[in-house]
Parts: structure tokens; sequence; C-alpha cells
């Protein structure tokens, strides 16, 4: 029998070149793509992005859902759909306009765990405008309306979102439920975590109108 010396065996996968991998680029919905979705159900690219006419509209049709606040959230400053389900009230200041991400819910397989952000760029510190304040503080009050519905079952988590007895938010329920509601909107669909591309420009957008409010009338 002769032996083959391990130094000596071949293996092909080490000879296997693939090629660069490519994220797909993201298009804005406009009038002419929505048209075309509307007539074939194909979407022109994976990663599609709202106008923020479109992103308002959602905005608009969900404002009396329970986790509008989180949507707000997700559109208007960009937090990731971990860092929203992980997003703890000790980290959020009202009063300061501003909240810290420093932790998040990922999943292992099915199963919810918290975690630090994945880059240290993730740990950061997120101006908040008024309106997003006033958001917070009518979901903040609602959540003490539930926990006092709930009385000792309710799950002290301190999350700022949650389910309705307090518990954590699942990630890979909520993208359900955001699929769902993009669906029933009647908007072209975009992915949850594409929500937040337009965060930038409805900043910029939201700015600009505090500084209009601010300019006292000319006299």
């Amino acid at each position: 029998m002769t032996l083959i010396s391990p130094s000596l065996t071949f293996n092909p996968a080490e000879h296997v070149e693939l090629d660069p991998v490519r994220k797909p680029k993201a298009l804005v919905w406009t009038d002419a793509r929505v048209a075309k979705w509307e007539q074939t159900g194909e979407k022109p690219s994976p990663v599609m992005v709202w106008t923020p006419e479109q992103t308002g509209a959602f905005l608009d049709l969900v404002a009396g859902h329970r986790l509008y606040a989180m949507w707000h959230l997700i559109a208007f400053r960009g937090l990731r759909r971990g860092e929203a389900c992980g997003q703890p009230w000790s980290e959020t200041n009202l009063d300061d306009h501003s909240l810290t991400v420093s932790a998040q819910l990922v999943q292992d397989g099915w199963e919810v765990e918290t975690s630090e952000p994945k880059t240290d760029s993730g740990f950061r510190v997120v101006a908040l405008d008024d309106d997003t304040v006033n958001v917070l503080k009518r979901h903040h009050e609602q959540q003490d309306a539930d926990r006092e519905e709930w009385g000792s079952a309710w799950v002290d988590t301190g999350m700022v979102f949650t389910q309705e007895d307090g518990s954590w938010l699942h990630p890979g329920k909520v993208t359900n439920l955001f699929k769902r509601l993009v669906a029933a909107s009647g908007l072209p669909p975009i992915r949850l975590h594409d929500l937040r591309h337009r965060a930038a420009t409805l900043m910029l957008e939201a700015r600009a109108k505090e500084k209009g409010k601010r300019k006292k009338p000319k006299k």
C-alpha cells in the first residue's frame, strides 16, 4: 500500500477563485419605478429607498400603531433594528434631546440576546429633534399606562420599545410586522433596514423646519 504524505494532499478548495461580492445599489422609488412595480411586481433592486414623501405617508398611516415611535425613530434618526429593539430608557435623555446607542438585541438562531454594537462607530450619541422627543414622550406615557394595566404581570426590562407586557421585542418579528404594515399601506416595498437610509435627509429637513419656527417675523 502506498501512503500519501499529508503535505502532498491536493485540496481543490485552495484553487477556487471567488468573484468579489458587490453590494446591491440602493435605488429611490421614483414615480416611474413605482409604476413599473405596480405592473410587474418586480423591485428594481434588492435595496430600495422611499422618498421623504413616501416615508411621511407611511408614518401618517401607522400613526396610531403601538410601535409608531420606533418606526419614527428609525426613519428620522437612523437606528438599526437591533439598536431600536435594545434601546433602554436609561440611555435615552429626553430632557437633553439625545440618546446613547450602547447595546442591541440580536438573534442567535431564533433566540434573542443582548450584545454591544458590532463596531466602535456603533457606540454613538444621537441628537433628537423636538418632534422626535415629543413622540417618545407620548410613547413613554402609553408605556406607563400599559405597565399599570398589566400590574404584577408586567415584565420590567427597562427598554423603550417592548411587547405589550413589557418583555423584549423579537427583532425577527419586528421585521415581519414592518413587512405587513408596508403591504397594508399600498406603498412600494422596502426592507426595515432601508427605512433608515433616508434619516440624514429627514434630519436636515427637520432642522430646517425648527430654524424656520425660531425666526422672528419681520416688523
